[in-house]
């Protein structure tokens, strides 16, 4: 056992051989941060503890002074990951925990989700469980909204791209081949019968106004057996060729008698009871002309 001071401010306590750390040490560096643990011909190998001077605390495996086998890293964000690693990379299966509560369970490679994985994004409540590539949703998988959306099919680079199938809240389908989260195929069985009943470019009527200070827009149409409001409304708004960005599906809400069961007191007026409103498709940015 040696105690050495170096040059560059350095101060290690532990086994010595070879006029080399070797065995059990610790060696406190001139920042601030440490190293406790194995030493092989100065690399730390085997286990150990090292503390860096920004808060980040590593302890596990070690090779060739990198992080190598398992172990787990602790954020000076206060997030976490636990699991294996490979040159300084999480490399294999763990478990990445960040510190605003989004959670992934999964494979990595070179510090990426790569491969098979669960993601639980905690601030908006969805889920995805399937295959990724590059940090992103890529291949088969299963994606849960907060809302009660769910689309299980094919992804690429983050969208729906592929074979696939959206279940909404309201138990309406779109299933068929999406194109960058773009439906390709002809309207569903619902749509069609719904469809059936009378002309959509005659009965549907579209209002856009202001509400709580966003642009807002609503759908008026008579009243079908079922409930295919939804599904029908987005088929004519797609027909329209409209900037798929004005939307925001995930705020989607059908009013009608069927699915809303509530007070209809803060349902805006469709000004005559033949119309139902399934409301929705909120999207800041819309350009509207507010209605006085």
């Amino acid at each position: 056992m040696v105690v050495k001071k170096f040059p560059n401010g350095d101060k290690y306590d532990g086994g010595w051989k070879n006029d080399m750390k070797n065995g059990e040490g610790t060696l406190v560096y001139a920042d601030g941060g440490q190293y406790a643990g194995s030493w092989i011909d100065d690399e730390r190998n085997g286990h150990g503890v090292n503390k860096w001077s920004d808060g980040r605390v590593y302890t596990g495996d070690w090779q060739d002074n990198k992080q190598h086998g398992d172990g787990t890293m602790t954020y000076n964000d206060g997030g976490k990951y636990v699991g294996e690693w490979e040159n300084d990379m999480r490399n294999g299966h763990g478990v990445n925990r960040w510190s605003n509560g989004d959670e992934y369970d999964g494979s990595w490679v070179d510090n990426e989700r790569q491969g098979q994985g669960t993601f639980i994004y905690n601030s908006k409540g969805n889920k995805y469980i399937g295959e990724w590539s590059e940090n992103m949703r890529h291949g088969y998988g299963t994606n849960t909204w907060a809302n009660g959306d769910r689309y299980e099919g094919m992804w690429a680079n983050n969208e729906k791209h592929g074979k696939g199938t959206l279940t909404h809240s309201n138990g309406s389908k779109e299933d068929g081949t999406w194109t960058k989260n773009k439906l390709n195929n002809a309207p569903s069985k619902d749509v069609q019968a719904a469809t059936k009943k009378f002309n959509s470019k005659d009965a549907l009527q579209f209002k856009g106004l202001w509400l709580n200070g966003q642009p807002f827009i609503i759908c008026l149409m008579p009243r079908v057996a079922g409930c295919s409001y939804q599904a029908l409304a987005r088929e004519y708004l797609s027909s329209l060729n409209w900037d798929k960005e004005f939307f925001d599906h995930a705020n989607d809400r059908c009013y009608c008698s069927r699915c809303y069961k509530e007070t209809w007191k803060d349902v805006i007026d469709a000004g005559n009871s033949q119309y139902v409103i399934p409301r929705g498709w909120v999207r800041f940015g819309l350009q509207l002309d507010p209605v006085i």
